[in-house]
């Protein structure tokens, strides 16, 4: 943990010296002196103190009677109490929700008895002070900060320790460089006040509340804060540390304590992970092939790891761990608790240890990734996104004669990565068969839903808000990349070209790259194709049908809605934006209530929002991907289907009649959406053709019983003594 991630933030110029001028005063009474800090107080509109040190006996001969009167039609400063208490009561509430026993101990706490006065400044600065009887009036602390610290840029300020509860508006300029970091995390923060009435006097301030209110900020007050975030970190430890403190005044004592506290957090925390990986290695060290061979006789354990901030990925493990509890194993899943939490070893390592599992299912995570994982226990990976911790030569390398993988990208992981083919079962990801289905919803339900086509995506922002994006979180010598291949989409889009997710996109910016930054790291190609180039091809295109969609709509008053995030932002779009919809209940009522949904995703008709549709009980009318095809033109793929030609692509193979909802031009999607809302019974016919093959083939429970078997079947195929 670093004490200088931002400069020092200390009070103003003008409040470090009343608060030497005091001190020097109480020990040598100089006129001078005290004329030159009774200018101060002037500056700043501090008629009281002024007043008070007029009568003080340094002065009581010096002050001109001048002087007196000009201090007398200054401003008095002072702020009642009583004044603030409305505020005061607010923020106590709030402090009152997460922290009830800190909330009675500052409503017991009177500042006015305790000689403490509040002042604010010709500035706006709030200063808290203290004066007993007529004793001279320390200054304890400017409550305010005027010169905020530099804080580095966003992302680069990792969680923070806030040493004094002074300034608000610089906690939430914190807060802004360190939320959704990553989709929704956000790094925690923590504020800490060693002393109890300034914190009762700062919550006098100002409204606090969304402040107090926000899970990620951790409040620690007391003599003993740092001893409370000691205790914090040692009951939470998938929460993350601070690594950087900034200081508002409290001094070098006080950033020492906070620092040894999180440096024996830490400590700790290490030795239970070590405590842990020590016993997960005594564990496992005799699990070898009988053990497991006899334990999968019957397994019926699963642990599943999602995380929170993916909400595709936790709907996935949700849904495959109720069709894993159909089959009859009992389950547990873990993922954080909050949005300002990650992932540790010592959770994990804990978790299983708890659970004894007999299978960990992971999303687009692998084994060597948490080596809190023993080697000889069974893993099954299931693989949803082209992530670059599953597509690169590592992966396969990493993987163990228990490691299972299904999913997506077999065939590349396979020929470019080494997994084995043996232990990789392609899959799509499948449909809820208890969440989609095909019976009515309410009335409201109907009227609020209903029209002719739906469409639902949160890909909502432009290619040029993504490209702009892109531009600004990169360094300059990487945008003539983004520009040249920002144009050369432009130029697929416009002709109509399809570019595939896989061997199109490699060869298309593989190409380009080399023709604007030969040499560039092949990693960073794969995270430009990845993040960039294949969503901006992806987001164009999807939003050039939409317009077909958008244009057929008014032409001919039918009903179109989008819904998502964003739509109501989007330039042409807007008026097409529905709102959002959960996954789950709100999502099948909507399709349901569609008489037409479209699948627009380029990578092809197999995909989970299909089967949503169908379950859902609703038709989707797909635009042309090359994949489902074998790269030809739908009417020759037809032909040479017809005349009983093998396909290479399951698309078209796993749904025969693809070809009927399949259009690729805008005249071509108006006369399908004409013809099957005109045709009532014809688009239902169509749609149960379809929904027979999701039902049978594509539920979760039909996948998760086929992975069930596969790993089975490959713990009957080990070899006698498994390795750890």
């Amino acid at each position: 943990m670093t004490n200088n991630a931002a400069q020092p933030a200390g009070p103003e110029p003008y409040f470090n010296y009343l608060q030497r001028a005091r001190a020097e005063l109480d020990t040598r009474p100089d006129p001078q002196a005290a004329m030159q800090m009774l200018r101060v107080l002037a500056e700043q509109y501090l008629g009281q103190p002024a007043a008070e040190l007029l009568a003080a006996p340094v002065l009581q001969q010096a002050a001109p009677d001048e002087l007196r009167a000009a201090v007398a039609q200054l401003p008095r400063g002072t702020v009642s109490w009583i004044e603030q208490a409305e505020t005061r009561a607010a923020n106590l509430d709030a402090v009152r929700t997460r922290w009830p026993e800190l909330a009675e101990r500052a409503a017991a706490c009177d500042p006015a008895a305790r000689g403490l006065e509040l002042l604010r400044t010709r500035g706006g600065d709030w200063l808290l002070t203290r004066r007993v009887n007529d004793a001279p009036r320390h200054w304890l602390r400017n409550l305010t900060i005027a010169q905020r610290p530099q804080l580095p840029p966003r992302g680069e300020l990792g969680p923070v320790a806030l040493l004094g509860t002074r300034d608000a508006p610089l906690v939430e300029s914190i807060r802004a460089a360190t939320a959704q970091l990553f989709l929704t995390y956000s790094h925690p923060l923590f504020v800490l006040e060693p002393d109890l009435a300034t914190f009762v006097a700062w919550l006098h301030l100002a409204d606090h509340r969304e402040l107090l209110g926000d899970p990620r900020v951790h409040l620690l007050v007391g003599g003993d804060a740092a001893d409370q975030l000691q205790a914090l970190l040692a009951a939470r430890p998938a929460l993350q540390a601070p690594t950087a403190v900034i200081n508002l005044g409290l001094g070098r004592e006080t950033a020492d304590r906070v620092h040894n506290a999180v440096q024996a957090a830490e400590t700790s925390r290490q030795t239970r992970l070590e405590a842990c990986l020590a016993e997960i290695e005594s564990r496992y060290a005799d699990r070898d092939h009988d053990y497991w061979a006899a334990r999968y006789q019957q397994p019926r354990r699963l642990l599943a790891i999602t995380s929170r901030y993916t909400t595709m990925l936790q709907h996935s493990v949700r849904d495959a761990v109720a069709a894993f509890e159909d089959h009859g194993w009992e389950t547990e899943v873990y993922l954080e608790d909050c949005d300002h939490e990650r992932f540790s070893a010592l959770v994990l390592g804990e978790k299983l240890l708890d659970f004894d599992p007999d299978l960990v299912l992971q999303l687009d995570h692998l084994r060597y990734e948490w080596p809190v994982w023993p080697a000889n226990l069974p893993m099954l990976t299931w693989i949803q996104d082209p992530m670059p911790n599953l597509l690169c030569p590592q992966a396969g390398a990493s993987l163990g004669p228990l490691d299972f993988v299904c999913g997506y990208f077999k065939q590349r992981c396979v020929a470019e990565f080494g997994y084995s083919a043996e232990r990789f079962q392609s899959t799509v990801v499948p449909v809820s068969e208890r969440l989609f289905h095909d019976r009515p919803s309410s009335p409201a339900d109907a009227a609020r839903y209903a029209c002719d086509v739906a469409f639902v995506s949160n890909a909502s922002d432009t290619i040029e808000q993504i490209h702009a994006t892109y531009l600004e979180g990169n360094p300059p010598e990487l945008h003539p990349v983004f520009e040249a291949l920002f144009d050369r989409i432009g130029q697929l889009l416009a002709d109509g070209v399809y570019l595939s997710p896989h061997e199109d996109a490699d060869r298309f910016v593989r190409e380009v790259v080399a023709d604007v930054r030969p040499g560039l790291d092949p990693a960073l190609v794969e995270r430009i194709k990845n993040e960039y180039a294949y969503r901006i091809y992806d987001r164009g295109r999807r939003h050039e049908t939409l317009t077909w969609a958008a244009d057929w709509a008014r032409r001919t008053g039918r009903t179109l809605r989008l819904y998502g995030r964003g739509w109501e932002q989007h330039p042409t779009l807007a008026p097409f934006a529905a709102g959002v919809l959960p996954h789950g209940e709100p999502l099948r009522a909507a399709l349901h209530h569609a008489n037409l949904a479209l699948q627009l995703i380029p990578a092809g008709f197999r995909h989970q929002r299909t089967y949503e549709t169908l379950a859902a009980g609703t038709l989707p009318l797909t635009r042309y991907c090359g994949t489902d095809y074998d790269g030809l033109p739908v009417s020759e793929f037809v032909a040479l289907r017809k005349a009983g030609q093998p396909t290479r692509t399951p698309h078209a193979a796993a749904f025969p009649g693809l070809d009927r909802i399949t259009f690729d031009a805008p005249g071509e999607f108006a006369e399908l959406a004409d013809r099957y809302l005109e045709d009532v019974p014809l688009r239902n016919a169509t749609r149960d053709e379809f929904r027979r093959i999701v039902l049978a083939r594509h539920t979760y429970r039909a996948v998760v019983g086929g992975l069930i078997e596969h790993v089975r079947g490959g713990m009957a195929g080990l070899g006698r003594v498994l390795t750890t």
